[in-house]
C-alpha cells in the first residue's frame, strides 16, 4: 500500500518516499490563542483565559489531568516490579495498611 503526503503549499499528494518538506523561511512555531471565557463549575464565577484558569485552580486547590502527563510512563517500573512480586517491602506495607484500616473500622 502506497503512502502519500499532501504538500502544504500546492496541496498535491506526493509519494512519502519522494516528499521533501518545503523551506518557507518560517520555523515551526505556532501561536496558540487564549482559552475562551467559561463559568467555573466550582464556584460559578466567570473565568477569563488561561491566567484566570490557573488562578481558579490555585484558589480552590484543584488540578487538571494535563498536570499528570507522563505519570503513567514514570510509574511503569514500579508497576512491573509489583506485578512480578519483586517488591516485598511494598507488599508488606500494603498488608499493614489493610490491617490498620480493618482494625480502625472494627474499633471505631
Amino acid at each position: 500500500m502506497a503512502r502519500y503526503i499532501q504538500h502544504p503549499i500546492t496541496h498535491k499528494l506526493i509519494p512519502a518516499d519522494e516528499y521533501v518538506e518545503p523551506n518557507t523561511g518560517m520555523g515551526r512555531s505556532k501561536v496558540i490563542g487564549d482559552m475562551p471565557d467559561f463559568v467555573s463549575p466550582i464556584d460559578g464565577t466567570v473565568v477569563h483565559g488561561r491566567k484566570g484558569w490557573r488562578e481558579m485552580c490555585k484558589a480552590h486547590d484543584v488540578t487538571h489531568a494535563s498536570d499528570f502527563t507522563g505519570q503513567w510512563e514514570r510509574n511503569a517500573e514500579q508497576r512491573r516490579r509489583r506485578a512480578e512480586g519483586k517488591d516485598k517491602k511494598d507488599r508488606q506495607d500494603r498488608l499493614k495498611d489493610v490491617i490498620r484500616a480493618y482494625n480502625g473500622a472494627t474499633n471505631g
